[in-house]
């Protein structure tokens, strides 16, 4: 019975020590390179409902160039610049991402976490999620 509960004790020890956070680990870097497929719009309900429910936008990021995809067919493309900025409330670290020769309905762009925005520089514009 004493060997049950030392080998209890130890188990519990080892669980609540190994499960603890490292503060020093290194963040996840937010990496906008890939292929992002648009999963929704939010805003510029008013200007133009239909925006809602066309979901064929396609964006490719590679080595700071480009290129923007509505359902196959390419519609533009040029090269990207991104700035690390924090993001308030909460000091989130957020990356945001300047598009060269894209239309302004796609200006500005921000990447949080795993999921990129492509916003307006409208009034009550529409702003274009996208993931990976």
């Amino acid at each position: 019975m004493k060997n049950m509960l030392s080998l209890f004790l130890v188990a519990t020890a080892l669980t609540t020590v190994s499960c603890k956070k490292d503060k020093n680990a290194p963040k996840k870097e937010a990496n906008p390179e890939g292929t992002w497929q648009q999963v929704g719009t939010t805003g510029g309900m008013i200007a133009n409902p239909a925006i809602h429910l066309d979901k064929t936008y396609r964006i490719s990021l590679q080595s700071s160039s480009y290129k923007l995809f509505k359902k196959d067919a390419e519609i533009a493309s040029g090269t990207y610049s991104t700035e690390k900025r924090t993001q308030q409330p909460g000091n989130k670290e957020v990356v945001a991402i300047t598009l060269k020769d894209i239309p302004l309905e796609f200006q500005p762009g921000l990447l949080r976490d795993d999921t990129l925005f492509l916003g307006s520089g409208i009034n009550d514009g529409p702003t274009y999620i996208f993931l990976k």
